[in-house]
């Protein structure tokens, strides 16, 4: 904000009035804090949808190699040599937990692939370029853990950050 708008809404005769339209705690955090429990809880309804699926917890390093990053690995029972790598989506700030990790689950079923769902580092708190070190440092650990072929798949902010590792990987 401008320093001259910023003396006039602080100083100003209705400073009291613009005070009390600015909530405390600042909206924004009140929204992220709601978006992560809701979308994050570990009873999502749509964790329920397709029970056989296993979920196996890994962690594999990030580009930074000074990071590690916490992949949950799902593997259908009918899976071919085939890998998915999947970013979920929600602004970079949701978590993978809940709702995101219900869609992989429904992905491993429905392609019949292992599917790696990356729980990348999310902001604010990790400004870019956090996420894409996070999803790049994964992305090469599965090339090189499996001879099949590697999809890299995201929805919303995770298919910006599908887009941005094709780029580099392309560019190597």
């Amino acid at each position: 904000m401008h320093p001259l708008i910023a003396s006039a809404i602080s100083n100003g005769a209705a400073a009291d009035l613009y005070a009390s339209l600015i909530p405390d705690p600042p909206m924004s955090s009140q929204w992220l804090k709601e978006i992560r429990t809701r979308w994050g809880n570990p009873n999502h309804p749509s964790l329920d949808c397709f029970p056989e699926e296993t979920i196996h917890s890994i962690d594999l390093p990030s580009l930074e190699r000074l990071n590690v990053v916490n992949v949950s690995l799902l593997v259908p029972s009918n899976s071919t040599e085939d890998v998915v790598v999947y970013l979920h989506g929600g602004g970079w700030i949701a978590p993978m937990a809940g709702k995101y990790l219900g869609w992989a689950k429904a992905l491993a079923f429905n392609s019949r692939r292992s599917v790696y769902a990356v729980h990348y580092r999310l902001a604010p708190e990790n400004p870019f370029p956090a996420a894409l070190f996070d999803c790049l440092g994964v992305l090469e650990e599965v090339f090189k853990r499996h001879s099949g072929n590697v999809c890299i798949v995201g929805d919303s902010g995770g298919s910006n950050l599908a887009a941005a590792c094709d780029q580099w990987r392309r560019r190597r």
